[in-house]
């Protein structure tokens, strides 16, 4: 019994022994890394020794966080507007001050600032509360916050952001779309956290032009917003958001050198095609498979228009209506085209006469009836004339018979020779009037051009310029 005491007397001395000396030679251990660090690791086991990085950083838990903050849009890289969404890189800077990264720069070798993981410190929840996806450029672990000796911590995130943004595409392709993102902590309060803007120019330095959106501007207002809470005991909650507004605009010179000018040069052709006199023939049926052959082509080019352009509900953009319209253009003028050929063919087959309206833009090829009266009066005065020769002639009694047989002779060929003049008449005549017809329809034409054309300018100028005006 004696013995067993001893040896558990000698047991508890010997740990107590080993207890001893670990702790000196961790004590000295620490002493001897503590003598051999730098100033930035001796400052650095100074702050994060007891620091939570799960609560504000206040020695004053009534006070608020004020937290600054300055999102600059580096570029944007896509705008889906069947998605209605935006996709941007952003750069977020936020500032705040850590009352508990504090220190004197004197004990630690005039040591102004710290560059320190930002995983380790307090980093307010501040975000878009429009975002839809958002991923960051750079790992949050491998992102460092700058901290000075006045505790004010400088974070900036970089950031591939896709936010909700409502397209208004009526006046596509030269639409201004407005883009609202509120900025706000999702669970802290204004009596928690306070959020302000601060002015830099780091979005100037960093900004780089889009090859189909320009950026008008980026501004931010400060606001308050009062939420209903979902829980009883709290009746509301207010907090304090930032609301950027973005306001951009599309390029459209891909739009107009690629769809719009070649479409009205199209038209025009089509309008030429239809109306230009391009003989003196009256001859239609070319112009008509030229119309039709440009009617195919702006159908053809609406349905690649259509392809492209955004899908709205709101109704039909700009630029599908200007296409439809050049399409009612080309239409209508075919129709037209169509329509005077049917009415020409009809006034020639019908060997109608034009009224003198009409027949007053050419007086040089006029067509009278008293070329027709004089060709009729030749005609009986020849048929005179022969019988007056066969009753005045001195003709005897013998060559009565053999006269009588000339006579009938003389009979025919004057009958043959007024037929063939009145066949002949009959083709003045019917060239006469298809000629003055056709100088009649010539000038109808070219009304009809400068009719359509004036009005393709016009409702041109209305569509582009006029209405997207205000």
């Amino acid at each position: 019994m004696l013995a067993h005491c001893s040896v558990a007397f000698l047991l508890v001395n010997n740990e107590r022994g080993y207890d001893e000396t670990v702790e000196q030679w961790t004590r000295g251990h620490f002493d001897t890394d503590e003598h051999n660090s730098s100033h930035e690791q001796r400052l650095f086991r100074l702050l994060f020794s007891r620091y939570n990085r799960h609560l504000r950083p206040l020695k004053d838990s009534s006070k608020a966080v004020k937290v600054y903050i300055n999102p600059s849009i580096s570029g944007i890289i896509k705008a889906d507007e069947l998605d209605q969404s935006l996709k941007f890189f952003q750069w977020f800077p936020m500032i705040w001050k850590d009352e508990f990264l504090e220190w004197d720069p004197s004990q630690y070798g005039g040591l102004q600032y710290l560059l320190v993981p930002s995983q380790m410190i307090w980093v307010p929840d501040i975000f878009a509360f429009t975002t839809m996806e958002s991923k960051e450029v750079m790992p949050l672990e491998k992102t460092y916050a700058r901290v000075d000796y006045r505790g004010n911590v400088n974070l900036v995130k970089h950031q591939f952001l896709t936010v909700r943004c409502q397209y208004y595409i009526l006046l596509f392709p030269f639409d201004i779309q407005q883009c609202r993102m509120p900025f706000g902590s999702w669970a802290y309060t204004v009596e928690q956290v306070e959020v302000d803007a601060f002015e830099s120019r780091l979005a100037q330095q960093i900004f780089e032009e889009n090859s189909e959106w320009e950026i008008i501007s980026f501004s931010g207002k400060r606001e308050s917003v009062v939420y209903e809470s979902f829980s009883p005991p709290i009746v509301n909650r207010t907090f304090q958001e930032i609301h950027y507004d973005l306001v951009f605009k599309r390029k459209p010179n891909f739009f107009i050198y690629m769809i719009v000018v070649p479409c009205s040069i199209i038209v025009h052709i089509c309008l030429l095609g239809l109306f230009a006199p391009f003989n003196t023939n009256g001859d239609r049926q070319e112009k008509l498979t030229l119309g039709l052959t440009t009617l195919l082509t702006v159908a053809v080019l609406l349905h690649i228009v259509t392809g492209e352009m955004p899908k709205s509900a709101e109704g039909l953009p700009l630029l599908g209506k200007f296409i439809l319209w050049e399409l009612v253009v080309c239409a209508t003028a075919v129709a037209v085209s169509v329509l005077l050929m049917y009415g020409h063919r009809h006034m020639i087959k019908c060997r109608r006469v034009p009224p003198d309206c009409i027949r007053n833009f050419d007086s040089k090829r006029k067509y009278d009836k008293s070329t027709v009266e004089s060709y009729r009066m030749e005609e009986h005065l020849l048929a005179e004339l022969a019988e007056k020769q066969f009753h005045h002639s001195d003709i005897s009694s013998d060559d009565i018979h053999e006269s009588s047989i000339n006579m009938a002779t003389i009979d025919s060929c004057v009958g043959d020779v007024i037929s063939v003049k009145k066949q002949i008449l009959q083709i003045q005549e019917d060239i006469a009037l298809q000629e003055h017809w056709n100088i009649a329809f010539e000038r109808i034409d070219m009304v009809f051009l400068l009719l359509f054309l004036s009005a393709n300018a016009v409702s041109t100028y209305i569509i582009f310029v006029y209405i997207p005006g205000p």
